[in-house]
């Protein structure tokens, strides 16, 4: 392999972890649509849940304030990936600051939903809540996992199938939360809850572990592809020095080493 061969596949492999880098956020931002809608809807009924109770005066009130205003940022968020940057081109750091609007919202909107949830149903569901913060999490570590498997191609390999099975057991589990949500004194879809996390959790971290045992093999090889570069290009500028010491003759060797 010649300098100029690897220089070129070095750069057409720059070249495309850019552009994977660009699908990777822009199906980012239509995911993190979808979770939003979720969320103003999950809002929708909570607020209207609280209304019926009066609105008292306490700190669940106050939550359902905060995830109105976390909500009104993250669509103040998705409007700029609208009006910045060139037409259908997501401006990098105006589509993260959106991600990452969202996350903020949806944590809000389920924090708020707790704190509705915890003052009407407080003793009898308190193991059950106590949950909620684990799939939260197992959501935003499936999505992460989900935005890197994508940018390294979703090869059809054992770690995407168990990133697949992972992403049906959390989808599971937040079904499961949401039916325990909508009759909070049903015991049975508390405990359906639970386990469903329990068995999501698991899921999260076994998918996980795989994608980053592959992402270890595939920077291993990227580093000795480094490593291979770096070699022939400090070969080919000791033969330079050695053609210029013999007077650079014209010869096929001195085309060779120029070439």
């Amino acid at each position: 392999v010649t300098f100029d061969e690897a220089k070129a596949a070095w750069d057409a492999r720059e070249a495309a972890n850019k552009d994977a880098a660009a699908i990777a956020l822009r199906a980012a931002v239509e995911k993190r649509n979808e979770a939003l809608a979720a969320a103003q809807k999950a809002l929708a009924v909570t607020v209207a849940r609280n209304s019926a109770v009066g609105d008292p005066d306490d700190e669940a009130t106050s939550m359902v304030r905060a995830a109105e205003d976390a909500v009104a940022r993250a669509l103040a968020a998705r409007e700029l990936i609208s009006t910045t940057g060139p037409a259908g081109v997501i401006v990098h750091e105006v589509g993260e600051a959106y991600v990452a609007a969202t996350y903020e919202a949806v944590a809000a909107v389920e924090a708020a939903r707790l704190a509705v949830f915890n003052r009407d149903v407080a003793s009898r569901q308190k193991w059950a809540a106590q949950t909620l913060p684990l799939l939260s999490a197992a959501r935003k570590q499936l999505d992460d996992l989900i935005a890197l498997n994508h940018e390294a191609g979703d090869p059809k390999d054992k770690p995407t199938e168990l990133l697949h099975a992972a992403e049906a057991e959390v989808a599971f589990a937040e079904t499961a939360r949401d039916a325990m949500f909508a009759d909070p004194t049903d015991m049975k879809k508390a405990m359906a809850f639970v386990d469903s996390v329990s068995t999501a959790t698991t899921g999260v971290a076994t998918a996980a572990k795989a994608i980053k045992r592959r992402g270890d093999k595939e920077r291993g090889r990227l580093l000795r592809c480094k490593a291979a570069l770096a070699a022939a290009r400090h070969t080919l500028e000791s033969l330079r020095a050695q053609n210029r010491r013999a007077g650079n003759p014209v010869d096929e060797a001195s085309d060779a080493i120029d070439n």
